[in-house]
């Protein structure tokens, strides 16, 4: 049975974001006479901001939700990441003085990408940039100090393929997908054949239709493999219920959250 207090408060969340992303960001920035958006930049930071306000309210006060580029030790840096989900209290202030915002792998736990229609090609590329992102989040070195890790690996090395607790997670936040949704089920055509099966994403969250994540033992799963086997996609169709994908969504965000594994930055390795 639901617990009617929290079910109520995070229903009111939802559709504060809902309206926000979609209603409240088109009626600033849409121009009725000219058809076209104006002030594109400042648009997709109110549905930043939108959407962080969102995540704080599944996300425990311990992380903070920014924008900016990944790190890591071995030299590798990512491209611009619309949501970054980090360590607020072991994240090194690190900014360009173009004010561009640097993070080290070792306290990122989460990426994100934001967008509006996605058309099937729109769809495969954010995917793409997601799973070079989710390899850049790899580059770990085998004895980094853990903070915090899964009980069920805890004795086990570092190994983002083989424990993907031990890498970012990823996910994408859409209004709409512009395409026949059962091709979401198809998830091997989604990606480039190169991609390996750990950098698939997690969570594909559209508000209008829907949410894609993955399944084991027939049940919801937020991992793309489970050890070395490649788990299928599942969808999770709006029309079945309002409501549920954002409470799959909220839920599935909380338990990656929880089982990611935490790291100490190690600052010397990036110096050497």
């Amino acid at each position: 049975m639901a617990n009617k207090v929290y079910k109520a408060i995070l229903d009111d969340k939802i559709a504060k974001f809902k309206f926000s992303f979609e209603q409240s960001a088109k009626n600033i920035f849409w121009d009725e006479n000219l058809k076209k958006l104006i002030h594109p930049g400042e648009f997709g930071s109110y549905r930043e901001i939108a959407c962080r306000e969102f995540l704080k309210c599944i996300l425990p006060n311990q992380f903070e939700i920014g924008s900016g580029f990944i790190m890591n030790s071995f030299g590798d840096t990512s491209n611009q990441c619309d949501l970054v989900i980090y360590d607020r209290d072991r994240t090194p202030f690190i900014e360009s003085d173009n004010s561009q915002r640097f993070y080290p792998i070792e306290t990122v736990i989460g990426i994100g990408e934001i967008k509006s229609d996605l058309t099937m090609q729109g769809l495969k590329g954010a995917l793409d940039k997601l799973a070079k992102t989710k390899q850049i989040g790899a580059g770990l070195r085998p004895d980094s100090t853990i903070i915090r890790r899964s009980s069920t690996i805890i004795s086990q090395p570092i190994d983002p393929v083989l424990h993907p607790q031990d890498g970012v997670f990823t996910f994408i936040i859409c209004s709409r997908f512009k395409f026949g949704i059962e091709a979401l089920t198809r998830e091997r055509q989604l990606y480039n054949p190169n991609c390996k099966l750990s950098n698939r994403a997690n969570l594909v969250l559209s508000l209008e239709d829907g949410i894609l994540l993955h399944k084991l033992n027939e049940r919801p799963f937020p991992y793309p493999v489970a050890g070395n086997s490649a788990l299928d996609s599942v969808f999770s169709d709006k029309r079945v219920s309002e409501m549920e994908h954002f409470y799959l969504f909220s839920h599935y965000l909380t338990v990656l959250e929880s089982s990611a594994t935490m790291f100490y930055p190690e600052m010397k390795y990036y110096l050497s």
